[in-house]
Order: C-alpha cells, then sequence, then structure tokens
C-alpha cells in the first residue's frame, strides 16, 4: 500500500510540473496580450538609434508631446521637448534661388 501512493504522488507531481512547463512555454512563444484600449496609447516609440551597445537617442511621442532622448547606462535625459503642433522641423539653411 505504501508503494502505491507514492507512486500516486510521484505520477501526480510529474504531471503537475509538466503541465506548468508546458504553460510556461505557450506563455513566453506567445505572451500574454491583456486586453488595452484601442487607439489609446499613451507612449509610442517614434525612431530609436543606438550610437553603441550602451548609448543611443530615442524620440517618443506621450500624450500629444513628443520627446527627444538621450540614453547610456547611466540613465535617460532630455534634450529637447516639443508639442505635437509646433513646427517639427527648423531649417537653418537659407531659402534662396538656387540659379
Amino acid at each position: 500500500m505504501y508503494d502505491v501512493n507514492l507512486w500516486k504522488f510521484l505520477f501526480s507531481s510529474a504531471a503537475v510540473i509538466g503541465l506548468l512547463l508546458v504553460v510556461y512555454y505557450f506563455v513566453n512563444r506567445l505572451g500574454v496580450a491583456f486586453p488595452s484600449r484601442r487607439g489609446a496609447q499613451l507612449i509610442e516609440l517614434l525612431d530609436y538609434r543606438p550610437i553603441d551597445r550602451d548609448r543611443g537617442f530615442l524620440l517618443v511621442r506621450v500624450r500629444g508631446r513628443e520627446f527627444f532622448l538621450a540614453y547610456d547606462r547611466g540613465g535617460i535625459y532630455l534634450l529637447k521637448d516639443w508639442k505635437k503642433n509646433e513646427e517639427d522641423v527648423i531649417s537653418d539653411s537659407p531659402t534662396g534661388n538656387c540659379s
């Protein structure tokens, strides 16, 4: 009788561990999709330019404002921010006739 209970315990433990491994595999492979509000993303990554492994630039939009950020091992630094309706590109070149 002792051997039968031991085998039942081992079999049920193996089944539970196997089921947990299968769930872990599918969660990692497929990801977990949480319901979200459509069209209401608060943070949007517009562009990403790495300089090297630990440094780079980010262009991020948060609630209608855009932020130009730099990052390195020390943290993330704000370089420029502007509202969406401001002029995006400021040209320093003269607007003359090229003749």
